[in-house]
């Protein structure tokens, strides 16, 4: 869907299963059912937004799907309070989000530290069935209950900082330099040959 678009998913009742694969970019707006059942099986994901999704109460990813949420979009603002009315960038609220068996709710972000800013999910119940995982960069997590099946969690391995990237990552005249990994392999600096010269004070 690309931006200034609307789509209205309708059906006969408040529910729907939804076989098909939705890729809502940055301006774009995605209206479904109350109770959503996302069953899509294309790698891009059954629910890819960068945009607005609206009406959802109640969320289900279905058996081996997966599904895309970026710090770009967010959805309509679920039972939340008087001062938070209105949906904005990187929010989501669902009253129940269910992730089935090998599902996964991926949180996808340019985003690196949770202290500058992340993607923030707001769930009243959070549900992870049996080999089920939310697999965030950086997510903000807010629920009154969370239901852990065997096998399933949370899982950002290898989703932190990346090499050069990193707090600390600048060059020195040491060696072997690397920064603080938060979640990831962590940075790695450059290690340069100054000739005697203080490489920090000079910013080589």
């Amino acid at each position: 869907m690309a931006a200034n678009t609307r789509l209205f998913v309708e059906s006969n009742s408040i529910r729907t299963q939804a076989p098909v694969n939705f890729i809502v970019n940055a301006g774009g707006e995605l209206f479904l059912p109350l109770f959503t059942t996302l069953t899509g099986l294309r790698k891009e994901g059954a629910l890819y937004t960068k945009g607005g999704v609206y009406g959802i109460e109640s969320l289900r990813l279905y058996k081996g799907v997966r599904s895309v949420v970026t710090e770009k979009g967010h959805t309509t603002c679920f039972g939340c309070n008087s001062s938070l009315v209105t949906p904005y960038e990187s929010h989501y609220w669902f009253g129940r989000v269910n992730v089935m068996k090998d599902a996964v709710l991926e949180v996808k972000s340019n985003l690196f530290n949770v202290d500058t800013a992340s993607a923030y999910l707001h769930i009243k119940d959070l549900e992870l069935d049996y080999s089920g995982k939310i697999t965030p960069d950086v997510v903000t997590i807010y629920t009154d209950a969370l239901k852990f099946e065997l096998d399933s969690g949370i899982d950002a391995t290898q989703r932190g900082w990346l090499p050069v990237q990193g707090p600390g990552a600048t060059s020195s005249c040491s060696r072997n330099v690397a920064g603080a990994g938060h979640g990831g392999p962590g940075g790695k600096g450059r290690s340069r040959n100054c000739n005697g010269e203080l490489c920090a004070v000079l910013g080589r």
